[in-house]
C-alpha cells in the first residue's frame, strides 16, 4: 500500500462513490407476471418535499427535505431524530466518515455551511457556522480521543487553524492557530490564501503546511508533521506538548508507530530533487527518522535514506524494514530501532529489490514478501513479484523473484508451500525452490474464489472455467469443459460453496455447479439499460463487501478484489485504499465512540459476513424496472419490488439488512424488507 501523499481524501466519499456504467446490449424482457410482489413494510410521509435520502454504512436512513434533516428507523419508518432549520443541503455533499457513525453535509455554495452529525442520534458534532469557520481544508477522526480534528480557516481570516470537536457533545473543545509554527502573521495569512486556492482547485500543496495524517499516541495526544516541524499536541487542551524541527525537510510525511517500540514514532519525509530518476520526472527520496514520543528527542544520529516516495515500514522484532515507494526500483533496508543503523547490504546500503514491499507473510521458512514496481516506461501498471526474504541473512533466498499477476488478497501455508490468491491469480509458491508449484497458475482479469477447507475453488472469467485446487496435493483441476460465458457484459462477482454445490454470482447471473463442474442451473436476468438504475445497488453491494471484509480482517484486500471485477459495464474505478482503511479501523475496534455504536457495528459486521441464500439484482420489466430477490439454490426470483421507470430513480438499498427504500412522489418514502 502506497502512502497517500495528501492529507485530503483520507476518507472517501461513500455516497459519491464513482460508478461508471456501460449500458448492456438490448435483451429480451422476461415474464415476471407470476412473481410475488413485495409490499412496503411502512411508508413515511414528510411535510416538505424530500430532496434526497441516503443509507449510512451502519444502516441508518438519513432523509433531507427543504428545511430539515431526519434520521428514520429502518424497521418502522418512524422518525428517530430531526434537525430543523437546515436549508439547501446538497445531496452531493453527503459524505460518511468510514469507521464512524458520522456523516458530513454542506449547503450549496462554496463552503457556506458544513455540518458533521452522528447518524445514531442526530447530534451535531461540528457546525462550521457555530465555530465561525468559513472553510474546512481537512478533517480526521481521532478515535482514541473521541474527537474530530479539523484544519480550517475562520471567516474573514485566511490563517490556518486547528479545531477539535467533541464527538459525543458536538462542542468545540479548543482551537489552535500555531499549526504553522513561528511563521510571521502575514506569511500565515498568505499560506492560508494559497491553501484556499489549492482547495478550490481540488489539490492541497505538498509543501509549506500540513503534510501527514495525525497519529494518535494515546487517548490524550496526537503527533503531527506540520511545515518544517514535528509536534505532539494535547487533544485535551490543544496545547503543544513539544515541537521539534523536522531535520529531514518540509515535504509530505508519513507517521508510523510499532508495538515493538511504543515510545517511538517513525517519520518518513519526502524530499524532491534527491537521488536519481530514470523516468524523466524529478527524483524523490524519503528520509526516515525516529523521535521519542515523550519529548520529541531524535533517537537516531542521522536519517535513513530510501529511494522513492513514503512506503509504510514492515515492523519486526529485530527492526523495521524500509523499502521504496512509487514507480522506482530501489534497495530494501533493515534498520535497528535503537540507533537507526542499517544492517543489510554492503555498508548498510540495502539489498536490491523489484520495487517496494506491498504485502508480506511470515512463515517458518522466512518472510514471504510481494514487491511492486510501476514502470514509467511500460505504461502497463504495477508489476508484482514474490520472493522469500531471509531476515537473518539480509538477502532474498532466490536470485530471481516470481512474477505474479495482481495484488495479493490472502495467503495460506499448505503442505507444499504458500498458497496465494491475488486479484488475478491463484498459485502455490514453494519457499524451498522459489518456484510455482501449480505450474500453470489459474489466471484471469476477472477472478473469484471460494474456500472450502482443504479445497479452493476458483472461477476464471477470461476462459469461463471453474477450477478446483487441492491444497494438500498442490494440484489444480479444470472442472468445466466448455466456456461458461456470462451475458450482457456481466462479470463474475462472487463464488460461494453451498453444501455440495458451487454458486457463481454476477450482477445479473446465478450459475450453480455440482462438485464435478456440471451446471445444475443458470439464470440470467437482463438489467436496465440506464446506468442510474444500477448505481445505488452497486454501491450497496460494495458497502456489504467492505463490511464483510472488515469482519474478516482483510478489508483492503477484499476491496481490491471487488474493484478488480468492476469493469465492462460496472464499476470502472478501483475502490481506493483510503475507503478500506476506515473499515479496517472499525473492525479492529478503534471506533469506540459509544457503546451503542460499537454494538451496532458488531451486529452489522456479523450480518454482512453471514452467508445468505439469495442475491439482489436489478431487472428490466415490461413497464419499468424492479429489484429482485433471487434464490441462490435455484436461481428463481422469490420476490420483486417494481420501482417505476423514471430515468432518475430515487431508491436506496441496504444490502446488509436486506432493505430497500423507494421514494414515491415528492413527500413519501416506502421501506421494503426481504
Amino acid at each position: 500500500m502506497q502512502h497517500n501523499r495528501r492529507f485530503r481524501g483520507m476518507w472517501l466519499v461513500l455516497a459519491g462513490l464513482l460508478v461508471v456504467l456501460t449500458p448492456a446490449a438490448e435483451a429480451s424482457k422476461q415474464d415476471y407476471s407470476g412473481i410475488a410482489t413485495v409490499t412496503p413494510a411502512w411508508t413515511a410521509r414528510f411535510e416538505q418535499p424530500v430532496q434526497w435520502e441516503r443509507v449510512t454504512p451502519m444502516g441508518q436512513l438519513v432523509v433531507a427535505t427543504d428545511c430539515c434533516l431526519y434520521g428514520v428507523d429502518p424497521s418502522t419508518g418512524s422518525v428517530l431524530w430531526k434537525r430543523a432549520g437546515l436549508t439547501g443541503l446538497s445531496d452531493h455533499s453527503f459524505e460518511t466518515i468510514p469507521g464512524t457513525p458520522l456523516f458530513m453535509v454542506s449547503t450549496d455554495g462554496i463552503s457556506d455551511h458544513t455540518l458533521v452529525l452522528d447518524s445514531t442520534d442526530g447530534h451535531v458534532v461540528f457546525d462550521s457556522k457555530a465555530a465561525g469557520i468559513g472553510n474546512i481544508l481537512e478533517r480526521v477522526v481521532l478515535f482514541e480521543s473521541g474527537g474530530l480534528l479539523i484544519l480550517g480557516q475562520e471567516k474573514g481570516d485566511p490563517t490556518i487553524k486547528l479545531f477539535l470537536a467533541e464527538m459525543k457533545t458536538g462542542t468545540i473543545r479548543w482551537a489552535n492557530d500555531e499549526i504553522l509554527g513561528a511563521m510571521p502573521s502575514g506569511m500565515k495569512k498568505l499560506a492560508g490564501l494559497l491553501a484556499q486556492l489549492a482547495d478550490a482547485a481540488g489539490e492541497v500543496p505538498d509543501e509549506g503546511g500540513f503534510v501527514g495524517r495525525p497519529l494518535e499516541v494515546g487517548p490524550d495526544a496526537v503527533v503531527m508533521a506540520s511545515g518544517d516541524s514535528i509536534c505532539k499536541l494535547s487533544t485535551e487542551s490543544g496545547k503543544f506538548l513539544w515541537r521539534v524541527q523536522n531535520r529531514d525537510g518540509q515535504g509530505p510525511a508519513g507517521l508510523f508507530r510499532t508495538p515493538h517500540r511504543p515510545g517511538m514514532v517513525i517519520v518518513g519525509t519526502e524530499v524532491t530533487g534527491q537521488g536519481t530518476s530514470t523516468s524523466g520526472a524529478e527524483p524523490v527520496q524519503t528520509r526516515y527518522s525516529a523521535y521519542r514520543v515523550e519529548d520529541g528527542k531524535p533517537l537516531w544520529d542521522k536519517a535513513v535514506k530510501v529511494k522513492g516516495t513514503v512506503n509504510p515500514p514492515v515492523f519486526l522484532e529485530s527492526g523495521l524494514i524500509l523499502s521504496p515507494g512509487g514507480d522506482v526500483k530501489g534497495k530494501i533496508k533493515l534498520v535497528e530501532y535503537d540507533d537507526g543503523n542499517s544492517l543489510w547490504g554492503k555498508k548498510g546500503k540495502g539489498i536490491p529489490s523489484d520495487g517496494g514491499i506491498v504485502d508480506h507473510h511470515d512463515t517458518a521458512d522466512g518472510l514471504v514478501v510481494t514487491t511492486g514496481y510501476d514502470s514509467a516506461w511500460t505504461n502497463k501498471g504495477t508489476a508484482y513479484y514474490l520472493n522469500l526474504l531471509d531476515v537473518d541473512a539480509g538477502e532474498f533466498r532466490f536470485p530471481k523473484s516470481v512474477k505474479i499477476k495482481g495484488r495479493i488478497l490472502r495467503t495460506e501455508v499448505v503442505p507444499k508451500g504458500v498458497l496465494y490468491v491475488t486479484t488475478h491469480e491463484v498459485n502455490i509458491f514453494d519457499p524451498s525452490t522459489g518456484t510455482s508449484v501449480l505450474g500453470k497458475a489459474v489466471v484471469s482479469d476477472s477472478l473469484v474464489t471460494a474456500d472450502n477447507g482443504d479445497t479452493l475453488f476458483a472461477f476464471a472469467g477470461d476462459d469461463g472455467a471453474l477450477y478446483r485446487i487441492d491444497k494438500a496435493a498442490a494440484k489444480a483441476t479444470r472442472l468445466t469443459g466448455e466456456e461458461v460465458k456470462l451475458e450482457g457484459k456481466d462479470v463474475p462477482r462472487e463464488l460461494e460453496v453451498n453444501g455440495d454445490h458451487i454458486t457463481l454470482l454476477g450482477a445479473q447471473h446465478v450459475v450453480d455447479f455440482d462438485p464435478k463442474g456440471q451446471i445444475a442451473f443458470r439464470q440470467y436476468y437482463p438489467a436496465p439499460r440506464h446506468p442510474a438504475w444500477v448505481r445505488a445497488l452497486l454501491i450497496a453491494q460494495s458497502v456489504r463487501a467492505g463490511l464483510a471484509a472488515a469482519e474478516a480482517g482483510i478489508a483492503g484486500a477484499a476491496f481490491a478484489q471487488y474493484a478488480s471485477t468492476q469493469d465492462d459495464g460496472t464499476l470502472q474505478r478501483e475502490v481506493s485504499e483510503e475507503f478500506a482503511q476506515g473499515y479496517t479501523m472499525l473492525a479492529e475496534g478503534a471506533a469506540g465512540i459509544s457503546a451503542e455504536y460499537a454494538r451496532m457495528a458488531r451486529q452489522r459486521f456479523q450480518a454482512s459476513a453471514q452467508s445468505r441464500d439469495f442475491h439482489f439484482m436489478m431487472v428490466q420489466l415490461d413497464r419499468g424496472y424492479g429489484i429482485a430477490q433471487v434464490g441462490k439454490n435455484d436461481g428463481a426470483i422469490r420476490g420483486l419490488i417494481p420501482i417505476g421507470k423514471d430515468k432518475t430513480p430515487n431508491y436506496q438499498v441496504d444490502d446488509v439488512a436486506h432493505r430497500v427504500y423507494y421514494r414515491i412522489g415528492d413527500h413519501e418514502i416506502s421501506g421494503y424488507a426481504f
